[in-house]
């Protein structure tokens, strides 16, 4: 059912509340992330449609998708999940069960028409209760329209970029870290001590399922030895709904799943997705008895000396830092929470 909930000048706003017109906005939505400003991998309709059918409507969750129209035609997405908060306020959240950059959908002409504000104000009012989002990036459309409106965004977690001028990654990586080049060098001599080294793509069929599974194994026994926990890579479903996402995603080119092999057996494993220039590093992972040969930090190298070849010269490695981030990557992107009540 698509419900109206206000009028703009030229155009109306509408609710999407159950899965029928959900799975019918496909066509508009793609045609939107194709027009849209600074759209991104998860903004997919087929990204949020995984998300939502092999997770999220399974934990309680309704769906609150906020679409805005001119003159028929598809010109904002803002895709929320709506969910009892506590002492029974309602909060609403992204359509995701991924740890990702969160904005909204706008056509890129819309975007800079000078009625953004008034139009995101409208689309988040009708969220009845607490909006919160996060993390919110800074320069994002919702960012702007948070310091615009006085809206309070507290610090997350953040993020770290790479931005290439050129091919040249040996040269961008001794800015970083003087060491970083020599001890990959060193690293692939050690592993080839083990066994025939290779590094391969993995393509949609039984080796996508396997590698995909030493990925998910990796993590989980790299975050139980460390006593750490992770909301998503603990649930199965969650890790379902990442699979039925990016198997489509591999063989559609948008999605890259790398992995190094020693003998055969995958040591090191990265999940990256790709658009617009930009290559996220979503997941990597590494045989825990190959960690003193640096296998992270080789994964990545190999990881971005693949997209070189593709002419990718930006580099996302999303929240957090680390020493494997810091030696990689030449910017830091601030993160927020944002959290509104109406």
């Amino acid at each position: 059912m698509i419900v109206k909930a206000g009028d703009l000048n030229c155009g109306e706003i509408s609710i999407v509340a159950d899965d029928c017109c959900f799975r019918d906005l496909e066509t508009d939505w793609s045609d939107l992330w194709q027009r849209a400003c600074d759209s991104r991998f998860h903004q997919r309709h087929d990204c949020c449609q995984s998300a939502w059918f092999n997770c999220l409507r399974h934990q309680g969750y309704k769906l609150h998708i906020v679409c805005a129209r001119q003159q028929g035609k598809l010109v904002a997405v803002l895709p929320l999940i709506k969910r009892n908060g506590l002492f029974r306020r309602s909060e609403y959240g992204f359509l995701t069960c991924l740890e990702h950059p969160k904005d909204v959908l706008v056509d890129r002409t819309v975007a800079n028409s000078g009625k953004l504000q008034s139009l995101l104000s409208q689309m988040l009012a009708t969220c009845a209760g607490r909006i919160k989002i996060s993390p919110v990036r800074s320069g994002s459309l919702l960012h702007q329209f948070a310091d615009s409106a006085k809206i309070v965004a507290t610090p997350a977690l953040n993020a770290h970029v790479a931005v290439l001028q050129d091919a040249d990654l040996e040269s961008f990586i001794r800015q970083t870290s003087k060491s970083a080049i020599a001890m990959e060098r060193r690293s692939f001599r050690l592993l080839m001590r083990e066994g025939p080294v290779s590094i391969c793509l993995s393509k949609p069929d039984d080796d996508f399922d396997r590698v995909f599974g030493v990925l998910v194994q990796q993590k989980r026994a790299w975050l139980l030895a460390r006593k750490k926990s992770s909301r998503w890579l603990l649930d199965d479903k969650a890790i379902a709904c990442l699979q039925s996402f990016t198997k489509p995603a591999v063989a559609a080119g948008y999605a890259h799943l790398q992995s190094i092999n020693v003998d055969g057996e995958c040591v090191v494993v990265t999940l990256s997705f790709q658009d617009h220039g930009t290559l996220t590093c979503f997941m990597h992972s590494y045989h825990p008895a190959f960690g003193r040969f640096s296998c992270g930090r080789l994964g990545i190298l190999a990881m971005m000396r693949n997209a070189l070849r593709d002419d990718i010269r930006r580099f996302d490695f999303l929240g957090g830092t680390n020493d494997q981030k810091l030696s990689v990557t030449d910017q830091i992107v601030e993160q927020y929470a944002m959290e509104i009540k109406y």
